[in-house]
């Protein structure tokens, strides 16, 4: 997922406050189900939180017609997750974005990403 390329908006406000940025160390996979009732497999970028909300940011690896990889953004609550048995598997609740302040801060957190990126490679 790190050699995708994403287009984002260059002029995102880039006094924006403190937020709080998890990379996870080791590769997070899901699986949702879409409004279809198709069952997707999803790669966690990052993990986010901005005051009492907590942001989940991820893809399916589908690409557009541009090549630019779909990304996608939750809120869910860290309290809601479950764990099944075996320790490997849980259940999370996620919540549509609806508020505008919440995209502009993962969009500006995803171009900090896609920068840093870029000064890796």
């Amino acid at each position: 997922m790190c050699d995708a390329e994403w287009q984002f908006d260059r002029d995102a406000h880039r006094s924006e406050p403190e937020i709080l940025v998890e990379l996870p160390e080791e590769q997070i996979c899901f699986t949702a189900i879409d409004a279809t009732g198709r069952f997707l497999h999803c790669d966690v970028l990052f993990m986010m939180e901005q005051g009492d909300e907590h942001y989940i940011v991820y893809t399916d690896g589908s690409v557009t017609n541009d090549g630019e990889t779909h990304v996608y953004a939750s809120v869910y609550d860290p309290a809601g997750l479950v764990t099944f048995g075996d320790g490997e598997h849980c259940a999370l609740s996620l919540e549509p974005i609806t508020d505008g302040r919440a995209w502009e801060l993962i969009e500006h957190a995803l171009d900090l990403l896609s920068e840093q990126l870029a000064i890796d490679e």
